[in-house]
């Protein structure tokens, strides 16, 4: 059964102050239920203004009284607005299914990482996931406050040294990806990478070395993809099963949240996710993906996810043969392990680097990188760490 977009109520208003948020804020997620902050502001404006002009329309009166009668408009509209808050249309929480697959303590940390090294890559700007093809480690991410801003691929050794080599995902001079979200690569098909903006999903598959040797995107565009069957965002990568071998993705909302298995030469030819006969498996899963990893050697999909929307870092490793079978992440035997660290910024990828060492990605302007190894956390949830972040969703 198809999945059940992510809509806004038809309204003109809402879609306004979604858009003007995003110009505002470009590295914020907006909801329906996060326009509640500044809705009551633009509409106690919008009522003062109205009724101060309604009372006043017959009336000759001095600047001072102006400014009094609309501050004073302005106060009672915001009250008003402000009360009525209640019948706010706010997103549709899952239930059924889906609340089994998400009823999660929003922060039972239960590991904790061992620092072995942090970096902090102003180059990166607000890192969205890492990528290891050969001996070398692609960090891709958002340079949010660039101008313009735009998406950037920034080569590192396994040592975590940078080579000196990058790609701006920009097209004759004008970026082209803004948000990066999920690098991956398999032949015959070659590389994919996401990109999510607006909440909505593109797909581009790139010819690596050309972008490599431009340093952009100029001649290295193969194809794009509308990823329309997403639900808020797109994040590529490719997995096996059954001895086939699929392009997989997830959503990152908390509004029926699923991972979608997509037949590779269908999506290709059809150029969008819902085309028919693109999407061969569908399983419910967890909220706010930020990133897929995938280990074949065990066949488990890591789901990279925040624990709210925005904030935190959680693991969530699946069985994926047994996923695609039962159809709910939450199903018998699904679910192999579940990792909820005490970070507040927010986690964007994942990746392990040797037997017991792993790097996180973070937007953060304290850290990009971080080198580490898991271990079982020693202290309780309630002693989750508050740690200033830099939001890049």
């Amino acid at each position: 059964m198809a999945s059940p977009e992510l809509t806004f109520p038809s309204f003109s208003v809402l879609r306004l102050l979604r858009n003007l948020g995003y110009k505002l804020a470009p590295e914020v997620e907006f909801t329906k239920a996060s326009l509640w902050v500044p809705t009551p502001l633009v509409l106690s404006i919008v009522l003062g203004t109205v009724s101060v002009c309604v009372e006043q329309s017959d009336k000759i009166m001095s600047k001072r009284t102006l400014e009094s009668s609309f501050v004073v408009a302005f106060l009672c509209s915001f009250c008003l607005v402000t009360l009525l808050g209640s019948f706010w249309p706010s997103d549709r929480r899952a239930s059924g299914q889906e609340a089994a697959a998400t009823a999660v303590d929003p922060w039972n940390v239960n590991a904790e990482v061992q620092r072995v090294r942090t970096v902090v890559d102003g180059e990166v700007g607000a890192g969205q996931g890492v990528t290891r093809l050969g001996d070398r480690l692609y960090v891709y991410g958002d340079l949010v406050f660039a101008r313009p801003r735009v998406g950037v691929i920034k080569e590192f050794d396994l040592d975590l040294r940078p080579t000196g080599r990058s790609i701006r995902l920009m097209r004759q001079g004008k970026p082209l990806l803004i948000h990066p979200t999920g690098l991956t690569r398999h032949e015959p098909w070659g590389t994919f990478l996401g990109d999510t903006v607006l909440q909505k999903a593109r797909i581009y598959r790139l010819d690596w070395e050309q972008a490599w040797k431009d340093g952009n995107l100029d001649r290295a565009v193969l194809g794009e993809i509308d990823d329309d069957a997403a639900i808020n965002g797109t994040r590529p990568v490719f997995v096996s099963l059954g001895g086939k071998t699929y392009l997989a993705t997830a959503d990152y909302g908390d509004v029926h949240p699923e991972i979608r298995l997509y037949d590779t030469d269908r999506l290709l030819a059809a150029g969008r996710s819902s085309a028919p006969g693109v999407v061969v498996h569908r399983v419910l899963c967890g909220p706010f993906n930020q990133n897929l990893h995938w280990d074949e050697s065990l066949g488990h999909l890591i789901c990279i996810q925040n624990v709210t929307a925005g904030s935190g870092w959680r693991l969530d490793r699946l069985d994926l043969a047994r996923g695609v079978a039962d159809g709910r992440a939450h199903g018998p035997g699904v679910r192999v392990r579940t990792l909820t660290f005490s970070p507040r910024n927010e986690l964007e990828g994942f990746l392990p680097i040797a037997q017991d060492t792993v790097l996180f990605v973070v937007a953060s302007r304290e850290e990009t990188l971080v080198l580490g190894r898991i271990r079982e956390a020693t202290h309780g949830p309630a002693r989750a760490e508050s740690t200033a972040g830099h939001p890049s969703r």
